[in-house]
């Protein structure tokens, strides 16, 4: 039996963004509606948990200075998202407001990701998509966390859609993708270490799909422009790697056996429980359907990048948590796939005959969604959580007591909260008074 008729008898054989058109103003109007229902679940009750040991980093990084924060080697994490957290503290000060940027990029993520997909794929990608990004749990939960997660995958959808609309050109001008390449991996590169690796998928994969036909040179030499053009934007980070990376203890090692579990995590539904495993895997079986999909449908570039960030990346990260010294795999890790699992799924989605069944199946995976991100925020836990440990301390009548904490950072965390309070860390097998934000930033 021949693979190829087979997929052209149960998917579209043409996948353009023609075969998905639909009504232009039904189109927009569901699209500002997934987008201001994605907003509002990133911006619910925003302040209500209090800020947790790597959030209070945040806040003393941006009280720094900009010259300290773009130059120095304050962490191991790229400056970009404390250079926005510091210039937002300008404009608000309020640790409750801490959050905003993260919630803004998060939401943005979910506009372009529709854009992109619009372009790339047509109108139903985009809406499966859009409500798969919106209502992702991990999405939901990292875009109220005052970090830097949100941009690194709002830079890495941007740079998708330019490298796969620059080998697969679709309704926008070429120098157009060109620009969405080149910011969105600066954005992603100067987000996050893991950036780096993304984009190196991303970028091979659309290398990859551009090496035959008769343009290829044409393309390999235009692919060339763009990348070092990039290069030169992020050599000043890529300068600062190893030195950086040696603030960096890694994390807990856990087996590579469990890549699976931080995948489904980020990727699926954890808001469900043992409930949605078959909502995950009817997820992740669309999402690796898309890449002989859109081969099949003579989109390469779309093949290419499916296999890249929704099988390729993962091994990746696996693959280097191998390492000795420092073990990488967490959530956090696996946060790019977030650029192409819901992609994938929704392009899978939008390709199958008939449409019904298609629109079925999106919704049914879109509704394990909005279930599980709506238990998350119902939830609503960050890592460490110093209002409930206040909370007890004042029930027990013992308000005014000093606070005594494991190190300096969750006494970091602990004086955001509660600045009024007398706060102690332990230091070099002692005890020392926290003085506040002018003792962090020494």
């Amino acid at each position: 039996m021949q693979i190829a008729p087979l997929f052209s008898r149960v998917f579209s054989a043409e996948a353009g963004p023609s075969q998905q058109a639909i009504d232009q103003r039904l189109f927009w109007g569901l699209c500002l509606l997934i987008f201001a229902v994605g907003t509002a679940l990133r911006f619910w009750e925003l302040s209500s948990v209090p800020l947790w040991r790597d959030e209070a980093v945040t806040l003393g990084f941006a009280r720094l200075d900009l010259w300290t924060i773009v130059s120095k080697n304050i962490d191991n994490h790229p400056p970009l998202a404390w250079v926005i957290q510091h210039l937002w503290h300008a404009i608000n000060p309020d640790p409750s407001a801490a959050r905003v940027p993260a919630a803004t990029a998060g939401s943005l993520a979910v506009l372009m990701f529709m854009l992109a997909l619009r372009d790339l794929s047509g109108e139903r990608t985009a809406l499966f998509g859009g409500l798969l990004l919106a209502f992702s749990t991990s999405h939901v939960h990292y875009s109220q966390d005052a970090r830097m997660y949100p941009f690194l995958v709002l830079g890495l959808i941007l740079a998708a859609w330019g490298a796969i609309g620059h080998a697969q050109p679709g309704k926008l001008r070429p120098r157009t993708y060109a620009v969405l390449y080149v910011v969105g991996a600066a954005i992603a590169i100067y987000s996050h270490l893991m950036g780096l690796v993304a984009m190196a998928v991303i970028g091979f994969a659309s290398l990859a799909s551009g090496m035959r036909g008769e343009g290829a040179s044409l393309y390999i030499r235009a692919w060339f422009v763009r990348n070092i053009v990039l290069f030169v934007v992020v050599l000043p980070w890529l300068i600062l790697i190893p030195s950086a990376m040696s603030t960096f203890p890694g994390l807990a090692d856990v087996s590579p056996a469990l890549s699976h579990w931080y995948y489904r995590n980020v990727a699926g539904f954890p808001g469900l429980t043992a409930l949605g495993a078959p909502f995950e895997l009817l997820l992740l079986a669309a999402a690796a359907l898309s890449i002989p999909v859109a081969w099949f449908a003579r989109q390469r570039a779309l093949a290419f990048f499916f296999l890249g960030m929704i099988i390729v990346y993962p091994m990746i990260i696996t693959l280097l948590h191998l390492r000795p010294g420092q073990p990488i795999l967490s959530n956090r890790a696996i946060m790019p796939v977030l650029a192409g699992v819901p992609f994938g799924a929704a392009y899978a989605f939008a390709m199958l005959k008939p449409r019904l069944a298609g629109t079925v199946l999106a919704l049914a995976v879109s509704a394990a969604a909005i279930i599980s991100a709506v238990t998350g925020l119902r939830h609503n836990v960050k890592l460490d959580d110093f209002g409930g440990a206040y909370a007890y301390v004042d029930a027990q009548g013992f308000g005014e007591a000093p606070i005594l904490t494991c190190d300096h950072f969750c006494a970091a965390a602990a004086w955001e909260n509660r600045n009024s309070a007398t706060i102690f860390d332990y230091r070099d097998g002692g005890i020392i008074r926290y003085k506040g934000p002018e003792y962090w930033q020494v």
